[in-house]
């Protein structure tokens, strides 16, 4: 019986760590995303508010995911030992899980409070290079108008 319980632990204790995952690389590219553009200089719009908003929501979904399980953890261990029944091997293991998630839920921080939006507008610290030109196709000129205070390739 021992068995059959460890092997649903272990179970339970995969798909979590598969759920918990899948909102880390959700928060993760969500964030990639805004923080490229902000290193690019461009100004942050509605679409990257977004983004950070959804980046913020599926970490604070993995906090309360964590906490949950951190109390489904505790609640066997409390189980176990309070029933009285099964070996002690149980017991010392369900004690050492529960202390393990307690103490590592302890050092995260609970979630910041929803903020309203705001529009924040980035600076960027040098400018950016403009673009080379593209050639016109067999003429070996650049098409469209060159840069400001660059000289004209056309007048040769």
């Amino acid at each position: 019986m021992a068995d059959s319980k460890i092997e649903s632990l272990v179970k339970e204790g995969r798909k979590f760590l598969h759920d918990i995952s899948n909102k880390v690389l959700i928060s993760s590219g969500l964030g990639s995303h805004v923080l490229s553009a902000v290193k690019k200089g461009k100004p942050i719009d509605e679409k990257m508010v977004d983004k950070l908003e959804r980046s913020m929501n599926a970490l604070n979904l993995i906090a309360d995911m964590i906490r949950e399980y951190r109390s489904y953890l505790i609640a066997l261990a409390e189980e176990s030992t309070g029933s009285g029944s099964g070996s002690g091997g149980e017991t010392s293991v369900s004690n050492t899980v529960a202390a393990t998630v307690t103490t590592t839920a302890t050092t995260i921080a609970p979630p910041a409070p929803p903020t309203p939006p705001t529009t924040i507008t980035a600076t960027p610290m040098m400018a950016p290079t403009p673009p080379k030109p593209k050639s016109d196709s067999g003429t070996g000129t650049p098409s469209g108008t060159p840069p400001s205070g660059t000289p004209s390739s056309s007048a040769a």
